[in-house]
């Protein structure tokens, strides 16, 4: 049974008053419940941590899209994600790669604190 300390349920992270039997916010029962905040909330991975992860693996094909139009011309996407170490090894397309890694990521982790926050605004 839960005691008179705060107590956080570690299916959702809702505050558990010492007198309930269960969490208000999910039904867990209090005997899964813990004094600790922190580990209440480890339940996941940060969304803004996974979007940056997405978009580091998205970054590459967006990449094409700032390349110039003769290698686009040249190349299909298929083809320039095909020859990623060829073309990875070109000093002249490097900055485009690293242009469309970092839009990628930086738009993933936009996402994923956008989202960090509707999750802790619907709590």
């Amino acid at each position: 049974m839960a005691t008179n300390r705060s107590e956080w349920c570690v299916k959702c992270g809702f505050h558990v008053p010492g007198d309930a039997t269960q969490c208000a916010e999910c039904g867990t029962q209090v005997s899964q419940v813990t004094t600790s905040r922190s580990s209440a909330q480890a339940g996941g991975a940060s969304p803004i941590v996974v979007g940056v992860l997405i978009g580091a693996l998205l970054g590459y094909p967006l990449s094409y899209y700032f390349q110039p139009g003769a290698l686009r011309a040249k190349h299909s996407l298929g083809k320039y994600i095909a020859h990623f170490s060829e073309i990875i090894g070109e000093s002249e397309l490097q900055s485009a790669i690293f242009i469309g890694f970092l839009v990628a990521m930086g738009a993933g982790a936009g996402i994923g604190w956008l989202v960090q926050n509707a999750r802790r605004s619907a709590k």
